[in-house]
């Protein structure tokens, strides 16, 4: 793609001269660059950036830990202790879910999974259940696909999970289905280091 840029684009724009030798159109694509790219590529921006996406949110999660005498703090120390204190617990209850081995997956077709999962006294707020598909080449895994399961319906102690897949790329594709700890009280998902595959 970039080689036929060059040779299409790039060249002709940069060797097409006027009388006194100059490229017109190349001056033209590097004014334009140079008004429209350059501003994304500026110090300013960058340190736009760090406040907007790093430090404001950093310095609110701070101010709200440390409100009320760190009650925050308190509260996610006891949610994270009641999730790791589960953790183990949590079952598998029934997996409905396609079979690559029995059966062709075309793209653009919907494909159901459904998945009942005891959730060990844990409410459903606090897991997430998420469909994955990666290529792995050469012990690289790359992955192409992530979406989440809803909940379709819950009790006291089980939830029924539920996706609709449709395949948008061919080629083999290696995937799974993995629960994870979610919610209100985690910045961030690697905040735990909690993962369960089906």
């Amino acid at each position: 793609m970039i080689y036929d840029l060059i040779e299409h684009q790039i060249v002709p724009l940069f060797y097409d001269r006027n009388k006194q030798g100059i490229p017109e159109g190349w001056v033209r694509y590097i004014k334009n660059s140079l008004a429209n790219i350059a501003p994304e590529f500026t110090t300013k921006r960058m340190l736009d950036d760090y406040i907007s996406r790093f430090y404001e949110r950093l310095i609110n999660n701070r101010n709200k830990i440390r409100a009320n005498d760190y009650q925050l703090a308190y509260e996610i120390a006891k949610w994270k202790r009641n999730i790791y204190h589960a953790w183990e617990g949590i079952k598998i209850g029934s997996v409905d879910m396609l079979d690559p081995t029995k059966m062709t997956l075309k793209v653009g077709e919907k494909y159901v999974a459904d998945v009942e999962v005891n959730l060990n006294g844990l409410s459903v707020d606090d897991i997430g259940l998420e469909f994955v598909a990666a290529n792995i080449s050469d012990d690289q895994v790359n992955i192409v696909k992530k979406a989440e399961f809803q909940i379709i319906s819950c009790d006291e102690n089980n939830a029924h999970y539920r996706i609709e897949i449709s395949p948008n790329k061919s080629g083999v594709l290696n995937y799974g289905i993995r629960l994870y700890p979610k919610g209100i009280y985690m910045p961030h998902r690697q905040d735990m280091a909690l993962i369960k595959w089906i």
